[in-house]
């Protein structure tokens, strides 16, 4: 079969469509569209098949395709860790700003480690410590520390969030800053099926979505070089919620908004 035909069956997927195509055949839109009437290996027109048998099946396009953008990179990922997304840019740019006369942070949460890791790629002055609970996600994380040359100024530890005891063996950051879970519970079901098949334990923020950032603040106590710099990524409604968390643990909460003008990401410090 010809790439022509196979764009012509999946027009109303046009974009996806030739992303995989692209992917299969190692090229880019220019390439794919100067081999429009090429006919196809029968190996390569499995593959894009099959890619998109499983974009229709509800799988992400950054899972099939083992990567997805970020902050002009391309971090690698696969199921089973959170896919990047452009939202959380917004947390990177305020995070360079706040580390610029600094020279540690903290990554809770950090699955892929696209937070991270970026921060590492445009300032080559920080170390950074990336954590997080599930396997799968340092993984991930180790894959892209290495892919962009940073793995000798992080460190990647499993860690509970919302354990003590994993706190207590901790050290002391000038930044702690995390993109954790934060819909709540109760929304969860209403999640697109592509949405759902990310893992639900980077999704759930409890019953309001704001149970991990209760055990940040509180248990981060003790933990920073100097004053108080937390930076959270935050629900598009969950600006006012935030300043009313911060002030009863008598904190500052500066709430930055994204380009849609939702609420995006909280900078909480001592007053």
């Amino acid at each position: 079969m010809k790439i022509a035909d196979i764009r012509a069956e999946n027009r109303d997927i046009r974009y996806e469509c030739d992303e995989i195509i692209c992917h299969v055949l190692n090229t880019d839109r220019a390439g794919l569209l100067m081999r429009l009437h090429t006919e196809l290996e029968d190996d390569r027109y499995e593959c894009i098949m099959h890619g998109l048998t499983c974009l229709k099946s509800g799988e992400p396009l950054q899972y099939i395709l083992k990567k997805a953008p970020f902050f002009n990179r391309d971090f690698y990922v696969e199921d089973g860790v959170l896919i990047p997304r452009y939202d959380t840019e917004c947390l990177v740019e305020l995070s360079l700003d706040v580390l610029k006369n600094k020279s540690t942070f903290a990554d809770i949460c950090c699955g892929s480690g696209c937070i991270g890791i970026t921060l590492l790629c445009e300032n080559d002055g920080l170390f950074g410590a990336l954590l997080d609970i599930s396997p799968k996600a340092l993984k991930v994380s180790g894959i892209n520390s290495e892919r962009f040359g940073v793995e000798k100024r992080c460190s990647i530890s499993h860690f509970d969030v919302m354990k003590k005891a994993f706190w207590d063996t901790l050290g002391k950051f000038d930044v702690i800053l995390s993109n954790p879970p934060y819909i709540p519970s109760g929304d969860i079901p209403t999640l697109s099926k592509t949405v759902l098949r990310e893992p639900i334990i980077a999704l759930d923020g409890g019953e309001d979505g704001m149970d991990f950032y209760k055990k940040i603040i509180e248990y981060s106590t003790g933990h920073f070089n100097d004053k108080v710099n937390i930076i959270f990524e935050i629900g598009y409604d969950e600006g006012e919620k935030m300043r009313a968390l911060a002030s009863s643990f008598g904190l500052l909460c500066e709430i930055r908004r994204d380009m849609n003008g939702c609420d995006r990401v909280a900078l909480l410090n001592e007053r």
